[in-house]
């Protein structure tokens, strides 16, 4: 992608999230919108927002302008999808990014553009396939990073009904573009549980919403944690992390009270009388499986 030029605003802006001095980064090149209901932005009546006002608004992440004074504003929470496209000659639209910029310094052309938005992980732009992106997640998903591979994922916990299984949670997240998915984080795991006790309207209840993954080996009570968690989760979206599955985290049984082998997981339902959230239960399913955890990627390539 060609960006015919950079120009950087400087902007000292006290934030909850960022001490950093910011910078607006404003180049030449047009952009294409959709909300979360896939519908474009295309309606000139849409751009009435003054670009300047980025500057005083903290939760202001950016701006497109067809031309000069018919600008949209972009702020965090919206549910927008956003990708940058290359000035074709004649273009007079141009683009406002709110940045924090290596060194602070403005870049001398597009070539290496490389920063992260004031607020971290929560929303950023990202190179994919030679376009800058902005994706955000549906209304009431959840976003996460998964930081040892860089994916972005959004997360969303769904009620299902008693015993429901596995393969049901699984064709009930494609229903949805998602994936059954696992668990990353111990942070991760404290939401999903908190979400489990909010869908079901109940606490202290034997509730369990299914995970993806399965134990490669056999389970013997006693052995390594590392044995014990030994997961392929299978979802296309993790690869082999475990940074959850510690022993304080993890309530693992390996056998049911009926023999059955558990090399399935599931995010239990809050417990007053301990702090564990994930569960061995049997790949075959069981009365207390009550929902799943579906998620999906953003910035696929």
């Amino acid at each position: 992608m060609r960006l015919s030029a950079l120009l950087c605003v400087f902007l000292v802006i006290s934030s909850v999230f960022s001490q950093l001095p910011k910078k607006i980064v404003k180049f030449r090149g047009t952009m294409t919108v959709t909300d979360k209901f896939d519908s474009l932005f295309t309606s000139a009546d849409k751009y009435t927002d003054d670009e300047s006002s980025c500057l005083t608004k903290t939760a202001c992440l950016g701006f497109y302008c067809l031309s000069p004074g018919k600008c949209r504003i972009f702020l965090r929470g919206y549910q927008l999808q956003a990708t940058v496209h290359e000035a074709k000659d004649g273009d007079v639209s141009y683009i406002g990014i709110k940045a924090i910029l290596p060194n602070n310094e403005c870049p001398n052309s597009y070539e290496g553009f490389n920063y992260s938005v004031p607020d971290g992980l929560l929303n950023s732009w990202r190179q994919v396939s030679g376009v800058w992106k902005f994706e955000s997640c549906k209304e009431e998903w959840e976003r996460y990073e998964r930081t040892t591979n860089g994916k972005i994922v959004c997360i969303k916990g769904l009620k299902l009904f008693p015993g429901v299984m596995k393969e049901q949670a699984q064709a009930e997240c494609a229903a949805l573009g998602a994936v059954l998915t696992g668990v990353a984080s111990i942070e991760e795991s404290e939401w999903m549980q908190g979400q489990v006790s909010e869908i079901t309207g109940s606490r202290n209840s034997d509730y369990v919403f299914w995970l993806a993954g399965e134990r490669q080996n056999p389970c013997t009570v006693g052995a390594s944690i590392g044995y014990r968690t030994n997961i392929v989760w299978g979802d296309g979206i993790m690869n082999t992390e475990r940074d959850a599955m510690t022993e304080k985290n993890c309530d693992i049984s390996c056998v049911s009270n009926d023999g059955e082998d558990e090399r399935c997981w599931g995010i239990m339902n809050y417990q007053e009388d301990g702090d564990k959230r994930i569960a061995d239960v049997p790949c075959g399913g069981a009365s207390y499986m009550q929902g799943a955890f579906c998620a999906y990627e953003l910035y696929k390539e």
